[in-house]
């Protein structure tokens, strides 16, 4: 979808803009809202990366396509998302790797991935400096970051999620009303979205998923000790990358299909998780 909808909007002469169409709807959306697509693609990049040491050709091919074209996506989309959740699943997928290495052998495998990545960024950077800053200094990200109208460092989000915060029962049935306030100021935050957009009730059953996919993923991981680590990893860092865009991104009125993702992982967590109790 994501490859479809770049052809079709570059033939219509539109990429580079903060619009894009979806080819699947043909319906008008953010750039960086259709960036969101992106997310998942976090936790098979962390797979690979710690299943390094023992990849063929053809995973080898397959993992460099994934990871160049996914941010060479994101920078194209102009979205702050995908580089964030995919640093911080890297962050804490090695910690939870190191953490649940069980015996010399995964230890060992594990040490040998993060060697072959600092080997790689020590070959590689002198070689190719010149065209990834040149790749970078010419994306609709580094317009929009740079020469545009915004700075990366500065956000307005940080002041929007303490308004909102401040302006809880504003909304107790939602309506948008602080949004309203804002001049249609976002939160990017799906609870407090979802808040102003449909109110408590909504607001409550959205901690009661995230709860609940917690307790399932939890039950998952006990049960799966003797699954590979660099498996284990995957979910994990799956688990990590869509949790952390909840915190960055307003999905409710933005990107639903990924809360249906989510929900559905969840949902096959659960019932691959029941059917060994």
């Amino acid at each position: 979808q994501l490859i479809l909808s770049y052809f079709y909007n570059l033939s219509m002469g539109i990429v580079g803009g903060r619009e894009f169409i979806s080819i699947s709807t043909m319906s008008i959306m953010s750039a960086t809202g259709f960036a969101i697509l992106l997310v998942p693609f976090a936790g098979i990049v962390c797979y690979y990366l710690f299943h390094i040491y023992d990849l063929k050709r053809v995973r080898l091919i397959l993992f460099l396509s994934i990871l160049v074209l996914t941010l060479m996506a994101n920078l194209w989309l102009e979205g702050r998302t995908y580089f964030t959740v995919l640093a911080i699943s890297f962050t804490l997928g090695l910690l939870f790797s190191f953490r649940n290495a069980i015996g010399r052998i995964e230890r060992g495998q594990l040490r040998k991935s993060v060697k072959y990545i600092i080997l790689a960024v020590i070959v590689l950077t002198p070689l190719l400096a010149d065209k990834v800053i040149n790749v970078y200094e010419t994306s609709n990200f580094y317009e929009r970051f740079n020469r545009g109208y915004e700075d990366i460092s500065e956000t307005p989000r940080t002041e929007r999620v303490i308004f909102y915060l401040n302006h809880f029962f504003d909304s107790p049935f939602g309506g948008g009303h602080i949004k309203d306030q804002l001049q249609g100021g976002r939160a990017h935050n799906m609870f407090l979205d979802g808040l102003d957009a449909c109110g408590i009730a909504t607001f409550i059953m959205l901690l009661a998923i995230t709860f609940f996919s917690y307790k399932v993923y939890r039950t998952f991981y006990m049960q799966t000790s003797g699954v590979d680590l660099p498996t284990r990893c995957l979910f994990f860092c799956t688990f990590v990358s869509i949790n952390t865009s909840f915190f960055t991104e307003p999905i409710i009125e933005g990107s639903q299909w990924l809360l249906e993702y989510y929900w559905f992982i969840t949902c096959a967590l659960f019932a691959y998780s029941t059917k060994r109790v």
